[in-house]
């Protein structure tokens, strides 16, 4: 399975100026590829996003971003269950989204890599 997106918007308010946490851009592209049928497939995911506006009182941009996730995942029908691991955020970025008016700080750093690992077992 492969799938890629992408969008633009270009959000203003009356007087011209961009919204706030709007990003112009937005892309994706997603994979999943069978490793071995039913036992193990490998997934990607990159998302790709565009400079947001912070605040209302300047100009001030976040940072564009690439970010990209891996999963490994598959079924054990003898015992069955299905099971998913992964790294999501593999590269380590570090981006920053605008926050709320009234936090402190302007912007909220997301999490860096992360992982991920779920099993589920079904009675049959």
């Amino acid at each position: 399975m492969l799938a890629a997106t992408y969008g633009y918007q270009r959000g203003e308010l009356r007087r011209g100026e961009r919204l706030i946490n709007a990003p112009e851009h937005l892309a994706s592209f997603r994979g999943v590829v069978p490793v071995v049928e039913r036992l193990a497939s490998a997934g990607l995911r990159i998302n790709l996003e565009a400079p947001r506006r912070i605040g209302r009182s300047s100009a001030d941009e976040t940072a564009g971003a690439i970010v990209a996730d891996l999963t490994v995942s598959g079924e054990l029908q003898r015992f069955h269950s299905r099971y998913v691991i992964g790294i999501y955020n593999a590269m380590d970025t570090r981006c920053d989204y605008p926050a709320a008016e009234s936090y402190l700080s302007a912007t909220s750093r997301q999490n860096g890599r992360t992982f991920l690992a779920e099993i589920t077992v079904s009675y049959p």
